[in-house]
């Protein structure tokens, strides 16, 4: 995805550096809000609602590659990394 979004947008290398760190900055953010939500609600409502935020993200790029923006596609990487 790096490569693609690079060329589409003209980034740089410090540009490019932002997609791989919001994807692997939603780890660090939401790994402990995440467990609690899994310890409190079960497994089960917890793999329905990953999905649910996972399919969301995906959602996501359909405004971001209809308005051509590169920190609407770093959002949806960010909901899809939660």
């Amino acid at each position: 995805l790096v490569p693609y979004l690079k060329k589409a947008f003209a980034l740089d290398y410090s540009e490019a550096a932002f997609i791989q760190g919001s994807f692997f900055a939603a780890y660090g953010l939401m790994s402990i809000p995440a467990s609690r939500f899994i310890e409190n609600m079960g497994y089960k409502i917890g793999m329905i609602t990953g999905f649910l935020v996972t399919a969301f993200g995906c959602l996501l790029f359909i405004p971001a590659g209809m308005l051509n923006e590169y920190h609407w596609f770093l959002c949806a990487l960010f909901v899809i990394a939660i």
